[in-house]
């Protein structure tokens, strides 16, 4: 809940900062919103494609929701 809070002020003051979008897409898959994850991963990456820990992240989310063609891009 804290550190939940702590990575909003920082997109607040930062929307394209790398972390803290990594760190809300894990938040928001730990919550059951995989799509919101899976899209926040698309934002990071289309900023920073060699990013591999938001490649990782995102490829696991798109397979455990069935969607392997696209998670194997990643």
């Amino acid at each position: 809940a804290e550190s939940e809070v702590a990575v909003e002020r920082a997109l607040a003051l930062d929307a394209n900062n790398t972390d803290a979008l990594l760190r809300k897409a894990s938040f928001l898959a730990e919550n059951g919103n995989q799509p919101a994850a899976i899209e926040t991963l698309g934002r990071l990456i289309a900023r920073l494609p060699g990013n591999v820990p938001a490649r990782l992240l995102r490829g696991e989310l798109l397979i455990r929701a069935g969607q392997e063609a696209p998670a194997r891009q990643d």
